[in-house]
């Protein structure tokens, strides 16, 4: 089995790495202290593609295979832990999810503006009294008419601070237990969600990550 890396795999590494000698490095514990990447590098990450790895070309990514996204993702941790996950969460958790599993009108309104980082994604699971224990999530979304009202906390949402596009997992059913549960898309400033202040971790201070509270907010469906 080989297990080199392809021409092309090894150029996404060596510009990765290229990009954090310069950008990332000198800049990366004063990032850390602040508590915040500068937008100027997040607009930057956007330009070269950084932001739309895992989306398909047709809605404006690079498409990468996975192992050519992991060996960014090493060199990005390498350089700036708290950059990383600003970039991996938008990429693994939110992009790709919607590449993977949403509608293709979905796809088609959001997936483009989460390529260029116009709109940076948050993943919002963990909850006050549920942790990632997905199948005990309290948060609720009840039908009603062509919205779902949406109540209840998340906990440790990265990126929350800088989001524009949120995947929130809800209860659309109760009674069917953790089979009752669904991911909602909610856009920032929608009405009802609140934002916690900016938590001050042991680590990756850098990685905005707060709570975010619904109440009685509406989703379209």
């Amino acid at each position: 089995m080989d297990f080199e890396l392809s021409e092309d795999q090894q150029l996404m590494k060596d510009a990765a790495r290229e990009f954090c000698v310069k950008r990332v490095f000198p800049h990366a514990e004063a990032w850390d202290k602040k508590g915040a990447i500068p937008e100027d590098v997040l607009k930057e990450l956007a330009e070269l593609g950084y932001m739309g790895l895992l989306i398909p070309e047709e809605y404006g990514g690079l498409g990468v295979d996975t192992i050519s996204y992991v060996c960014v993702m090493e060199e990005f941790a390498r350089a700036c832990a708290s950059m990383e996950i600003v970039v991996s969460v938008h990429n693994s958790l939110v992009s790709h999810a919607i590449a993977k599993f949403a509608s293709d009108a979905i796809k088609k309104k959001y997936l483009p503006i989460l390529a260029s980082g116009e709109k940076i994604g948050a993943y919002c699971l963990s909850e006050p009294g549920a942790g990632t224990d997905a199948g005990s999530l309290s948060t609720t979304a009840k039908r009603d008419g062509s919205d779902f009202i949406v109540n209840g906390t998340k906990s440790w949402v990265t990126n929350a601070g800088i989001a524009g596009i949120f995947l929130v997992f809800v209860k659309t059913d109760p009674a069917a237990g953790s089979k009752g549960i669904s991911c909602l898309l909610v856009e920032e400033g929608t009405a009802g969600m609140t934002l916690g202040k900016h938590e001050d971790k042991l680590g990756i201070k850098a990685s905005d990550t707060r709570e975010v509270d619904f109440t009685d907010s509406r989703v379209p469906v």
